[in-house]
C-alpha cells in the first residue's frame, strides 16, 4: 500500500512540470513555479496525460491567474489550481502566489515569492476491491485536506539569472490514516541561466527530490523567435520538450509539451511518454482614469518699470487650464532681494470656469533700489515662503509659480559741464555713426560672392536706409575684363547679391535699385593707368579696384550726383561760377539735412582721367 501511495505522489510531482506554462517573455526554465507577466493580467489553462506505468493513465489539469506587478505596491499576486488523478485517487492543490517588487542591488534585480496553499487527497473506495479492506489507510476516511507553503527567490542581471525555490517548506500531511509519515517531503530546485545571446538562453540546475532523496541534475536551453518559445531539458527522471506558438503575438499563445520519463525501479522498467496541451492569454493593464482636477497657470500681466520709493501697480493673470471648474483660491506675491524676503501680499481668486482667467493686482512701494526676484504662486495663502502645492489638488502643481527678475531704479540725474570753462558750446550735435563708411563692395575674379569682411559695411548701410525711407540706393556693378572676362551676366549677379544682402538686413526692396548694365559702361576701369608697364603688385591692386559694386544714395527728386566740376591741380578755391551752383544745391538739401542729422554729404575727389594715380 505504501508503495502505491508513493507512486501516486511521484506522479503529482512529475506531472507538475506540465501544468506550468511557459510564456514567451516569461519563463526560460521548464519547472519554474512562479507564473507572472508584468505587462498585463495573465491567464493559463492546461490539460496533460502523464503516463507513469501505474496501470491506468493519469490525467492532470491546471488553471492559473496572475495580477501584474505595479498595480499594488507590495508586488504581484497569483492564484493556481491544479488537479491530478486516476480511477483510484486524485489530488488537488490550491495555491496563492505573492511576489515581492524588484529590489535593485547595483545592476542586479532581486525578488522573492511565497506561495501558501491547501492540498486535498481523495480516494475512490469502490475501486480498491483488490486490496485488503482492513488496511487502516482506507478505513479512516476517503479524503484529507492539509496546508502547505512553497517559496523562493531570484536574482537577475543583464547577463545571468539565478532562481532557487523550495516545495513543501511547510509539508502537507495528506495521509488519510493520520500517520505523520504521510507528509510530503521537502524538495529544493534551482537553476542558473546565462543570457549569452538575445534569443538563446542555456541553463543548468539541480533538484533535490524528497521522495527518492536524490539530487537530480538538469540542463537545458530556451530559444525565442518572433513570439515563439522553444525549451528543452533533461534530468535523471526524464527529458522534456516545450513549444509555445503565438496565436496573437503578445496576447494569446498555445502550448504543447512532451515529456519522456525514465520510470523508477519501483514502477516498471519501461519508459513512458507524457503530453500536455494548454493555452495562455495576457490582458493589458487597465488604464487608471485620472481624476478630473483643475489646473492653475500664471502668466504675466502688467509689470512696468519700477522706481525706488515710488508706488507701483503690478498684476498677473491666473488661468484655469483644465476642463473642470476650480474653487476659489489665492495668489501670493513675494519679492526677494539680496538682503531679505518680502511678503508683498495675497490676492483672492474667485472660482474659475475652464479656460477662464482672473487678473490678480498688487500695490507695492519698493523700499530701496536694487535687483528683486518677484515670485507669484497660485493656490498659496502667503503665510510662509510659497510652495507650489496648496490646498487644491491639481493635475499639475509644477506650473503654479511665475518668477521674474526686476531692477528697481533710483533717482536719475544728468549734468552737462564743459571740460574747459572758457569753452562755449553753441549747439549739441548727435553723431549716429562714429566712423564713415565707403559704399563699395569688391569681389574676387569671376565671383559674385560677398566676402564676410563687408558684412559690417552692408549692415550699417541697411540701418541707414531703414532710418531714411526717402533715400534711394542705386547699385552699379563693374568687372575687370582681364580677370573677369566680358560677362554682363556676372555684372548683374554681383549687383543682385548686394541687393539681396541689403534686403535681408532690413532694407525695403523698393529702396534699392539695380541700374541695368546697358545703361552705363560696366567695363570702364574704375582706376586706369596710362603706364604701359607697371609692377605686378600695382596691377593686381588696379584689377581689384575694378571688380566692384558701387552704392550711390540719392533723395527722391534729387539726382545722386548733385554737381561735378573740374579743378586745376594748383587750384586753392572753388571757382565763382561753381560756387554759385553749389549754393543753389545746398538750399535744396538744407531741409533734408535739418530733418535727419545722420545724413552725410560725401565730397569725393577724382584725379583727371588722363593722369596716372599709381605713378
Amino acid at each position: 500500500m505504501r508503495k502505491i501511495y508513493y507512486i501516486l505522489l511521484l506522479g503529482v510531482l512529475l506531472s507538475s512540470a506540465f501544468a506550468i506554462t511557459v510564456p514567451y517573455r516569461g519563463k526560460i526554465y521548464l519547472n519554474e513555479p512562479v507564473i507572472h507577466w508584468e505587462n498585463g493580467y495573465y491567464f493559463s489553462a492546461s490539460f496533460s496525460k502523464p503516463m507513469l506505468g501505474v496501470g491506468d493513465q493519469l490525467y492532470s489539469a491546471s488553471l492559473s491567474f496572475f495580477i501584474p506587478q505595479g498595480l499594488f505596491c507590495y508586488g504581484s499576486f497569483g492564484l493556481s489550481i491544479s488537479h491530478i488523478g486516476n480511477a483510484y485517487s486524485n489530488f488537488q492543490r490550491l495555491a496563492v502566489f505573492v511576489k515581492s517588487p524588484k529590489l535593485l542591488a547595483g545592476s542586479v534585480a532581486l525578488s522573492g515569492w511565497i506561495s501558501p496553499g491547501l492540498e486535498r487527497a481523495a480516494y475512490s473506495m469502490e475501486n480498491f476491491y483488490r486490496f485488503d479492506s482492513s488496511d487502516p489507510v482506507f478505513t479512516s476516511g476517503t479524503n484529507k485536506f492539509a496546508p502547505f507553503i512553497d517559496g523562493g527567490f531570484a536574482a537577475q542581471s543583464d547577463i545571468a539569472i539565478l532562481s532557487i525555490w523550495g516545495k513543501n517548506i511547510l509539508p502537507p500531511n495528506i495521509s488519510i490514516s493520520g500517520n505523520n509519515n504521510g507528509a510530503e517531503p521537502l524538495g529544493v530546485e534551482g537553476y542558473v541561466a546565462a543570457k549569452l545571446y538575445p534569443n538563446v538562453i542555456p541553463w543548468l540546475g539541480a533538484e533535490y527530490d524528497g521522495v527518492s532523496q536524490k539530487v537530480l541534475p538538469t540542463i537545458g536551453i530556451t530559444y525565442r523567435y518572433d513570439g515563439w518559445n522553444f525549451s528543452s531539458g533533461y534530468r535523471e527522471s526524464g527529458a522534456w520538450l516545450s513549444i509555445t506558438a503565438p496565436i496573437v503575438q503578445q496576447r494569446f499563445w498555445s502550448n504543447y509539451d512532451m515529456g519522456y520519463h525514465l520510470a523508477s525501479a519501483e514502477v516498471a522498467g519501461a519508459a513512458m511518454t507524457s503530453h500536455r496541451i494548454g493555452i495562455e492569454a495576457v490582458l493589458p493593464k487597465p488604464r487608471r482614469r485620472l481624476p478630473r482636477l483643475p489646473n492653475f497657470v500664471i502668466e504675466p500681466g502688467e509689470l512696468p518699470d519700477i522706481w525706488s520709493k515710488d508706488t507701483v501697480h503690478l498684476s498677473v493673470a491666473v488661468i484655469n487650464r483644465s476642463n473642470v471648474k476650480s474653487d476659489s483660491t489665492n495668489v501670493s506675491f513675494f519679492a526677494i532681494s539680496s538682503n531679505e524676503t518680502l511678503a508683498i501680499g495675497v490676492a483672492k481668486v474667485p472660482p474659475l470656469n475652464p479656460g477662464e482667467e482672473h487678473l490678480a493686482s498688487y500695490v507695492w512701494v519698493p523700499p530701496y533700489l536694487g535687483t528683486f526676484n518677484f515670485i507669484f504662486t497660485a493656490d498659496d495663502d502667503g503665510t510662509h515662503f510659497p510652495g507650489i502645492s496648496g490646498r487644491i489638488n491639481e493635475t499639475n502643481e509644477g506650473d503654479n509659480r511665475y518668477e521674474h527678475e526686476f531692477l528697481v531704479f533710483g533717482d536719475m540725474k544728468a549734468t552737462v559741464s564743459p571740460l574747459i570753462q572758457v569753452l562755449t558750446i553753441p549747439s549739441i550735435t548727435y553723431i549716429r555713426e562714429e566712423q564713415p563708411i565707403v559704399p563699395l563692395v569688391f569681389f574676387k575674379p569671376k565671383s559674385a560672392e560677398i566676402l564676410s569682411k563687408y558684412d559690417s559695411t552692408l549692415a550699417i548701410i541697411a540701418k541707414r536706409m531703414i532710418m531714411n525711407p526717402d533715400v534711394v540706393l542705386e547699385l552699379r556693378a563693374y568687372i575687370d575684363p582681364e580677370t573677369d572676362g566680358d560677362s554682363a551676366r556676372l555684372v548683374s549677379a554681383r549687383a543682385k547679391m548686394v541687393k539681396e544682402r541689403l534686403v535681408k538686413l532690413g532694407t525695403p526692396p523698393s529702396s534699392v535699385i539695380i541700374i541695368p548694365p546697358d545703361k552705363y559702361n560696366y567695363k570702364k576701369p574704375r582706376i586706369s593707368s596710362s603706364r604701359k608697364n607697371i609692377p605686378v603688385r600695382d596691377k593686381v591692386m588696379v584689377e581689384e579696384e575694378n571688380r566692384r559694386v558701387e552704392m550711390l544714395a540719392r533723395f527722391e527728386g534729387i539726382r545722386h550726383l548733385v554737381y561735378e566740376f573740374p579743378l586745376n591741380p594748383s587750384a586753392q578755391e572753388i571757382p565763382q561760377n561753381d560756387r554759385a551752383v553749389l549754393d543753389t544745391v545746398a538750399d535744396k538739401l538744407a531741409g533734408v539735412l535739418c530733418s535727419d542729422h545722420s545724413a552725410i554729404i560725401l565730397i569725393e575727389g577724382i584725379t583727371p582721367r588722363d593722369s596716372d594715380p599709381v605713378g
